[in-house]
């Protein structure tokens, strides 16, 4: 509140008898310190002075001090090429979260002032090639008030996803007959094999027909993974 010219008396309840006298208070802004967490109307009382009244009512709630961090891990093979799927599970007893933080290996990368219950979120991991896995610590740091937190740490493994490169055709002659596809690789050195795909892999080109040429990479855990070019034949 603000002092105006010619109020004379504030009455502040604050709504928790249990507090005894420190439940009300006659200062021009109101100040109160609950003991426990719950729903609680303010009401201020004003009177000038031409003895009007003026009653003013207002509804909170006073978060739970101790909330509870909590976060699950949505993808069920984590390769990096996807992105990483992190839900929200956290919960206070009384009140809501109010903030929450993430961290990855102790950098924060979010904070979101307005965390839902079960709210989910995708995070883009640096892609990962070769044939080793990678693990990110993640923590989440979650508020049910300004410093009241609660924090919880789960380690995540990042797999490792081929690096493929399809490089452009030479321009193709119309009589060149068959012609070998050998553009497609993977550039990390991982464990698999390539296998070439497509209508024009297998038949003659007729001319000014247009293909789409895929290059194919499996390996560990039954991956597989596309680049697809298209051509027009000259």
């Amino acid at each position: 509140d603000k002092q105006i010219t010619g109020l004379t008396s504030y009455l502040w309840d604050f709504g928790e008898p249990a507090s005894g006298a420190l439940n009300t208070s006659t200062a021009i802004d109101g100040n109160h310190k609950y003991n426990t967490p719950g729903i609680y109307k303010v009401v201020l009382t004003i009177k000038n002075t031409n003895g009007c009244v003026v009653v003013l009512e207002k509804v909170f709630t006073v978060n739970d001090s101790s909330p509870i961090a909590n976060f699950e891990v949505l993808n069920t093979n984590f390769c990096s090429n996807k992105a990483l799927v992190l839900k929200n599970t956290s919960r206070v007893d009384i009140g809501t979260i109010s903030r929450l933080e993430w961290y990855m290996d102790g950098v924060k990368i979010l904070t979101d002032d307005d965390p839902l219950p079960d709210k989910k979120y995708a995070f883009a991991l640096p892609s990962l090639g070769g044939n080793t896995d990678k693990i990110y610590d993640f923590r989440l740091i979650v508020y049910s008030g300004v410093t009241c937190s609660n924090e919880i740490s789960k380690k995540v493994t990042l797999k490792p996803s081929p690096q493929i490169s399809f490089t452009a055709l030479a321009p193709i002659c119309e009589n060149d007959g068959d012609v070998k596809i050998v553009q497609g690789q993977e550039s990390s050195s991982q464990n698999g094999s390539g296998v070439y795909s497509g209508k024009a892999i297998f038949i003659r080109m007729p001319p000014k027909s247009a293909y789409i040429f895929q290059f194919l990479f499996s390996f560990a855990l039954a991956r597989v993974f596309r680049a697809t070019l298209v051509r027009i034949p000259q």
